[in-house]
């Protein structure tokens, strides 16, 4: 019995201690696991906006170096090319903040943008003109040509998986940083100098007015459905700088804006790596038509499409009678290896779509063409100027090499806008 007595408590101290340390061990595991999920998820959302602002900055650059030709070419200084240029710099610079802040290489990336943005205005206020400054104005057009072209081929090794976004900031750079720089000393600014971006509040949108809300609940049920995914896979992203009111979600590295009002696809973009070209533009187009149908939209036309990397950029606008409606635009992207819609941007259509009256004077035009311009086509279009809508006649031209856009306000048949038609084996682009 004494021996029973001395074994007892040393067996049930033994049992207490194993179920102790099984205890910890499972909360220590339970914890571990939550650790490494939260850890996962916080490097993932990372990951996916990193994606996102180097596809967003890549846009953003790209369409600097034309209109810093237009402005080199220009008597004097447009407050709409002006504004168009400081901002995309201004979300150009926003994107690049989403990358470490304590890169070198980086900093002299940003320095270009300031620098963009310091000349530009200065030309705008009247400190400087263009015609001392149009030389330096070409310089930094084809910096930033160089630098879209860095920063797309950086994309599409991301995308393919050959470059981690880690890797990004070095990859950007690729030793020619003091390129991108030009050289000028417009701005001292390095990425030290990043502040956040304070963007005007949402615009009121006169198309998405008439719709109820939707929850963010609802939003992610639309948004799942059209990525074609469970709901609880997406996960929400900040709203940066759009002037919708939008729900943002991603999911691995595709992303989609839902509208709060009435619930809408507003935009959406998937990583796509179209290796074989099966389909023409032309299919393109058909399969564009196809899938806005089915979304609900009407009265849109074509205009304009651009092939690259097996993928058709194409331009839809809305046609309101005889009038084309430029404020009113969608585009969409198909991928030529299997007619997927891989990207969609509607936002342009939200802000601007609206029941619209027009006054229209018999303006007479004539003589107002140069004589070394042939007119080929003469109709009527809405476009916007220095935030305004104009109606205007809309003059399509050649001087027998190019065509030319000719915008006469249908007024006055005052010269409000003109564009170049650049034609080429992968589209058209507008210059």
């Amino acid at each position: 019995m004494k021996i029973k007595k001395y074994f007892i408590p040393k067996r049930r101290s033994f049992i207490k201690l194993a179920a102790f340390s099984v205890a910890t061990i499972t909360v220590l595991s339970i914890f571990l696991l939550r650790a490494s999920t939260t850890q996962n998820y916080y490097e993932n959302e990372i990951k996916t906006v990193r994606l996102r602002s180097l596809y967003q900055m890549c846009e953003y650059t790209s369409l600097l170096p034309d209109d810093l030709h237009k402005l080199a070419n220009s008597a004097a200084p447009t407050a709409e090319l002006s504004s168009n240029i400081l901002k995309n710099t201004s979300c150009a610079k926003t994107c690049l903040s989403d990358f470490p802040q304590d890169n070198d290489s980086l900093s002299q990336i940003y320095k270009f943008y300031s620098q963009v943005d310091s000349l530009i205005t200065s030309i705008s206020n009247g400190s400087l003109s263009i015609e001392q400054e149009q030389s330096n104005l070409r310089r930094l057009a084809d910096s930033a040509q160089n630098l879209t072209y860095r920063l797309e081929d950086v994309l599409n090794m991301c995308i393919t998986g050959s470059l981690s976004l880690t890797q990004v900031p070095d990859a950007i750079a690729d030793n020619q940083t003091a390129f991108y720089s030009s050289g000028l000393d417009y701005a001292n600014n390095t990425l030290a100098d990043i502040k956040t971006n304070s963007f005007k509040g949402a615009e009121e949108s006169a198309f998405l007015n008439h719709f109820d809300t939707v929850t963010k609940k609802e939003a992610a049920k639309i948004a799942a459905e059209h990525l074609n995914v469970e709901t609880v896979l997406l996960r929400k992203t900040r709203n940066d700088d759009s002037s919708l009111e939008l729900y943002k979600f991603y999911y691995r590295d595709s992303f989609i804006s839902i509208t709060k009002n009435g619930g809408k696809v507003c935009s959406f973009f998937m990583p796509c790596e179209a290796k074989e070209k099966t389909l023409s533009a032309e299919d393109a187009v058909i399969r564009a038509k196809e899938a806005l149908k089915n979304w609900g939209y009407k009265s849109l036309k074509e205009k304009y499409y651009f092939i690259k990397d097996n993928v058709c950029t194409i331009t839809f606008v809305h046609i309101d009678g005889e009038v084309i409606c430029y404020p009113d635009t969608i585009k969409i992207k198909i991928a030529l290896d299997n007619g997927e819609t891989v990207g969609f941007d509607a936002s342009e259509y939200f802000k601007n779509h609206k029941e619209r009256s027009y006054k229209y004077e018999n303006t007479f035009i004539e003589g107002m063409i140069p004589s070394s311009l042939n007119v080929l086509r003469i109709s009527l279009a809405l476009i916007s100027h220095e935030g305004t809508e104009i109606l205007c006649h809309e003059i399509l031209c050649t001087d027998g090499e190019s065509e030319y856009l000719v915008y006469l306000n249908s007024e006055n048949a005052a010269q409000e806008k003109i564009l170049k038609l650049e034609k080429t084996d992968s589209g058209t682009l507008i210059k």
